[in-house]
């Protein structure tokens, strides 16, 4: 009788080290509470087998709980795997499992202009910050990347690459030489029109804005010759109508190769019923691009947006007309700019500017890590110039001494 009663002394002992598990975290790498299948069900989570393998048949691995907090919605979790704020008395399990919104470090905006959700009692903010722009409770708000514009912005000094300026609002006021980004304080419709047009880089291509070398019967001809072995629906065009872009161009003071081989290099978009080949009006935020009522008016529109600039070169004149982005977008594209041009771009970079953008661009997935810089934006102009220093040569046999 005395071994028996050990023997249940030692069961009693050990069942509920068996049972530990219950409201203790899943295993196998599975993000969840080990908890009653009932009550996964009535916090309307979903449950696995295998996954608590200590516990009795009705304990199962919980994962995936939705819960709210503050009007937001978040995930039941260990206090320990939140990265946002941690919410009481709203999840099963014990008092280490809570209801996690994940409100720190999302984006915001206010007045046009971006920044982060950060938790108020543990970041300070050097800008401004926003309430009511963050998921979360009041501590959260939204710091933003620049203070917005004041009436004091307006008019302040401002430089690039030398050449003094003045910071305008770009909705008010127009610039007839050129457009800065990130050189001045306020939102992003406040920037820097310089003095002058900053000169071109030396030993940078030379394509000629305002004449050709070209007569008309050999504009035409090349055109002509080149569209033939095209077979896509903007060379057809231009082919058809290659006489009427050189009288135009020429009668207004402009080169006719460029209305060509900026089409080239837009890859004649969008095109079409648009009559705009040169990606007039067309942005990397998206919207409907410029759209003109003839072929004749939109090469009109082409050489007036060039000539109205006051560009002495190709390069100033690529400097505002292609935009690398605000920041080293990672992965980015194609139309949003960023690490998709770095490996393009990068051999008109300094040695330090490169491994500065590698390491950006190696980093992962980042919407907005590393800020461009004028450099940046001068690369990829002069990318773009030697592109289509590469088209004028393929297409009319002229060399832009790059």
């Amino acid at each position: 009788m005395h071994l028996k009663t050990e023997l249940i002394l030692s069961l009693l002992v050990t069942v509920p080290s068996a049972l530990a598990a219950v409201n203790g975290a899943c295993s196998n790498g599975v993000k969840g509470i080990c908890i009653d299948s009932s009550t996964c069900s009535k916090y309307s989570g979903k449950t696995s087998n295998g996954n608590c393998p200590k516990d009795p048949n009705n304990i199962k691995c919980c994962s995936n709980i939705p819960c709210k907090a503050n009007g937001s919605t978040g995930n039941c979790m260990f206090q320990s795997e939140c990265k946002g704020t941690t919410y009481s008395n709203l999840c099963p399990g014990g008092s280490n499992f809570k209801c996690c919104i994940n409100d720190v470090g999302t984006t915001c905006s206010d007045q046009g202009i971006s920044g982060k959700c950060i938790d108020t009692n543990k970041t300070s903010c050097s800008t401004l910050l926003v309430s009511g722009k963050c998921p979360g409770a009041s501590n959260i708000k939204c710091c933003l990347n620049k203070k917005p514009t004041t009436d004091t912005d307006v008019g302040t000094a401002c430089s690039d690459q030398g050449i003094s300026g003045k910071c305008i609002d770009i909705n008010k006021t127009n610039c007839n030489t050129l457009l800065v980004s990130g050189k001045c304080p306020g939102a992003s419709n406040i920037k820097c029109c310089l003095s002058k047009v900053p000169p071109t880089p030396s030993g940078k291509c030379d394509i000629p804005l305002t004449k050709t070398t070209l007569t008309r019967a050999k504009f035409v001809s090349a055109v002509q010759n080149y569209a033939k072995s095209r077979s896509s629906a903007g060379w057809k065009t231009f082919s058809n109508n290659a006489g009427t872009i050189y009288d135009l161009s020429t009668q207004n003071g402009f080169n006719p190769e460029m209305v060509v081989i900026r089409a080239v290099s837009e890859g004649f978009s969008p095109g079409g019923s648009t009559n705009n080949y040169w990606g007039l009006a067309c942005y990397n935020t998206g919207g409907s691009c410029a759209s003109y009522s003839s072929f004749n008016a939109g090469v009109l529109a082409f050489i007036k947006n060039i000539k109205n600039n006051g560009y002495a070169t190709v390069y100033q004149m690529m400097l505002k007309y292609a935009y690398i982005g605000k920041y080293w977008y990672n992965p980015g594209s194609s139309s949003k700019g960023g690490c998709y041009y770095f490996p393009y771009i990068k051999k008109y970079m300094t040695q330090s500017r490169i491994n500065a953008v590698t390491k950006a661009c190696a980093s992962g997935a980042c919407a907005e890590c590393v800020l461009t810089t004028d450099e940046d934006q001068s690369a990829y102009a002069q990318w773009n110039v030697s592109k289509m220093a590469e088209h004028r040569s393929a297409v009319f046999g002229l060399s832009s001494n790059c």
